[in-house]
């Protein structure tokens, strides 16, 4: 999966993660990477230790840790890009794209919105955005550098989280074992960002057998404030779900992304508080496929548009 790039998207964890906008995208950015047959069929002594000890129950802290650290290794190595339907909630419209990724940024072709096919004008309107999109590098290279740093702040996030939480087993189901997770009092935040973690607390579901994460839920248990305030703050209450799968085979990516947080995060420009995504529909594209490329494909595609699934059915 990609953020905004191939690795910079957003869980997304692409996107991506955790109780927060900020934690969420974290997801968005992980969620993408795909694991070699290798790496899915082979178990270090360590990843035996944490799947079971006494009792048959996990050691939940490094069995995170393990899960979280594979994520990181597996977004790094991972070079695929995908075409994908992604059907968007945010500021009170419901949005259907046809995406495809580049090496140099997305690409995306709007298909329905509020339920409604485009009509002729709006499909003009929609050819002259992306092609004016793909006439104007300097605008996306901007919109990858904005996605980057984000990316780059979100995996730094990312990295912190065996150590900023405390796990503790709450179940399994064949390769799928439940865990819960609240704040760590003896992790000291390195930065403004990651005060979050101390403000948070939720499940996650992880699959044992490929060391990866699969679920992750939960709440603000009280409020936060980046820099006292000034840097923005996110109200007790709000929640988020994050998902994704394996959805080719070989390739995990996000397939939902559901943020309902009060508040406002300044540090980072491409989260919203209020947003809920699903993404479906992946196939694979050529790794050396251009911005150009994918336009002329979303332009000359008659794709039957579908009209967005309502909120309350989408995957939840």
């Amino acid at each position: 999966m990609s953020f905004g790039s191939h690795n910079n998207r957003a869980f997304t964890l692409r996107g991506v993660w955790i109780v927060s906008a900020i934690l969420l995208a974290i997801i968005a950015i992980i969620a993408g990477a795909s694991l070699s047959a290798e790496t899915q069929s082979s178990k270090s002594k360590a990843e035996e230790k944490a799947v079971s000890n006494r009792g048959g129950k996990v050691d939940a802290q490094q069995l995170a840790r393990e899960v979280l650290t594979n994520e990181l290794k597996a977004e790094q190595s991972d070079n695929t890009l995908w075409r994908f339907r992604k059907a968007e909630w945010k500021n009170g419209k419901e949005q259907l794209y046809d995406v495809i990724e580049t090496k140099h940024g997305d690409v995306s072709r709007l298909l329905a919105e509020n339920g409604k096919p485009l009509n002729a004008e709006q499909q003009r309107a929609e050819n002259a955005r992306i092609q004016k999109l793909t006439n104007e590098s300097d605008e996306l290279k901007k919109q990858v550098q904005t996605l980057k740093r984000d990316g780059d702040q979100e995996t730094k996030l990312l990295a912190m989280l065996p150590d900023a939480l405390l796990y503790h087993y709450a179940g399994r189901k064949g390769d799928l074992v439940r865990l819960t997770f609240k704040p760590n009092p003896k992790f000291h935040a390195s930065s403004h960002e990651a005060e979050v973690f101390h403000h948070m607390s939720g499940v996650m579901v992880l699959n044992t057998k490929v060391k990866r994460l699969v679920e992750l839920r939960g709440r603000l248990t009280s409020e936060v404030k980046f820099f006292g305030g000034i840097l923005g703050h996110l109200d007790k209450g709000g929640t988020f779900a994050v998902k994704q799968a394996d959805v080719a085979g070989t390739h995990w990516d996000m397939t939902l992304l559901d943020t309902e947080l009060n508040g406002k995060a300044l540090f980072f420009k491409t989260i919203a508080v209020h947003e809920k995504r699903v993404e479906s529909n992946y196939q694979r594209v050529p790794e050396d496929i251009t911005v150009q490329q994918a336009a002329q494909i979303l332009r000359k595609d008659k794709t039957e548009s579908a009209a967005v699934p309502s909120k309350k059915n989408a995957t939840n």
